[in-house]
């Protein structure tokens, strides 16, 4: 009877133990399939984040995406606030401005946070996501009255390398409402957000460059235009009328019509040195071989030929030459300014000096014309069809120099350039 017990016993204890057993496998296949359901849904989100290129919508999607996540994660937890914060260069220091939020007023906002103290701080100098209750106790986040009725508060930084471009915020009506697996699946999307702004943001600047060189392309043509319309277009029409006068003289009075076609040969001489003048400010091949002094004198040379206000060279090369890009800018930007004192200041007299002053080299363009008012001109650029002025101080910037340009009515124009001599490591 005793064995009898023993083996009855001794075989529910193992019924038992091997239903225990079974229900234990349910459920870890049961989390395994939610949790394959939550990681492919997640990576689902993260994926589509990745491939967005408009800065905005990623700013968006990363609270968008990572709110359904906390949710796929948690069907339980509450609808979360949520902003995303990125650094600002502001005269009054680096901080913090929200980009994009969720669950906060339009005025909140507007708040810059410092990013120094605080949870934020602790994130932005430790770089690792951080979890805090009460943010209507933080120093910095008590700012924004509508986190004060939320009770758990997690910041995760966007980081890219050794880059730190701000951080995401979410918080929560819960106490302790974010788990270790919340956390890991806010940082994988942070992370994928972070690549996705930077994707965007090299984007946004190719664009940006792509408009400049159209806008650039648009500018060389409407200068060829203007050029060819005020010089050799007018001549050979003005040719081709005394040349129709001409022929009727040649039937009538041909000695007279032999001292016509002295005049009709110089003319035309004058036109083909228009033309050339202009393709050499186009493309001056003096400047590769001879560099900045050749390049000016041979301009000035072919200046001379076709007439206008006279240019006084002063020119004292560096020890060095400059890359060809820098020079050619250099070059366009002289010429532009020259061109606009012999159009438009009605001066007597151009000077142009060239020379190196500490680290940097100075041009600068002096005509002793009529003058004009910078401030309102420049007030009236977009009313205006050309853009002379903003094209050579942007052109100055893109190789790391400064334009300044001074005038008054009735006192001359001096347009002044400074270029570094040697370019930033």
């Amino acid at each position: 009877l005793l064995l009898l017990c023993v083996t009855v016993v001794a075989a529910l204890l193992g019924r038992a133990e091997h239903e225990r057993a079974l229900r234990r496998e349910e459920e870890a296949d049961e989390q395994f399939r939610l949790a394959s359901e939550q990681v492919k849904a997640i990576y689902e989100l993260t994926g589509n984040l990745s491939a967005t290129l408009n800065y905005e919508r990623v700013l968006e999607s990363v609270l968008d995406i990572g709110i359904m996540g906390l949710k796929e994660i948690d069907p339980q937890m509450d609808r979360p606030a949520g902003m995303v914060l990125l650094f600002k260069d502001a005269e009054e220091g680096r901080k913090l401005y929200i980009a994009a939020y969720r669950n906060l007023t339009d005025k909140e906002a507007e708040q810059l946070l410092p990013g120094g103290r605080g949870l934020l701080g602790r994130v932005m100098n430790t770089v690792e996501p951080l979890v805090s209750d009460s943010p209507a106790r933080d120093v910095e986040l008590r700012v924004l009255p509508s986190l004060h009725e939320y009770r758990s508060t997690a910041v995760i930084p966007l980081r890219a390398g050794f880059e730190l471009y701000g951080a995401a915020l979410f918080a929560s009506r819960r106490l302790n409402a974010y788990r270790r697996d919340q956390l890991a699946f806010l940082s994988t999307l942070c992370n994928q957000a972070t690549i996705a702004l930077q994707n965007a943001q090299l984007y946004q600047q190719l664009q940006a460059e792509k408009d400049r060189i159209i806008g650039s392309e648009e500018e060389v043509r409407r200068w060829l235009a203007r050029e060819l319309h005020d010089g050799p277009t007018q001549t050979l029409s003005a040719l081709a009328m005394r040349l129709n006068y001409t022929r009727l003289l040649l039937e009538k009075e041909p000695e007279k019509a032999l001292e016509e076609l002295v005049d009709l040969e110089k003319m035309a001489r004058r036109a083909t040195k228009e033309i050339r003048t202009t393709l050499f400010k186009l493309r001056p091949l003096a400047l590769e071989t001879q560099g900045l002094r050749g390049a000016l004198e041979q301009y000035v040379v072919r200046l001379q030929e076709t007439g206008g206000t006279p240019v006084q060279l002063d020119i004292e090369e560096p020890d060095e030459r400059l890359e060809p890009n820098v020079e050619a800018t250099v070059f366009s930007i002289i010429e532009e300014a020259v061109t606009n004192a012999r159009k438009h200041a009605n001066a007597s007299s151009i000077n142009v000096r060239l020379a190196p002053y500490g680290d940097f080299l100075m041009a600068t363009v002096h005509d002793n014309g009529k003058g004009f008012d910078v401030k309102a001109v420049e007030a009236n650029y977009d009313q205006r069809g050309s853009m002379g002025m903003i094209n050579m101080k942007e052109r100055a910037e893109l190789i790391g120099g400064r334009l300044e340009i001074q005038s008054q009515p009735g006192h001359g124009t001096t347009v002044t350039l400074a270029v570094p001599l040697k370019s930033a490591p």
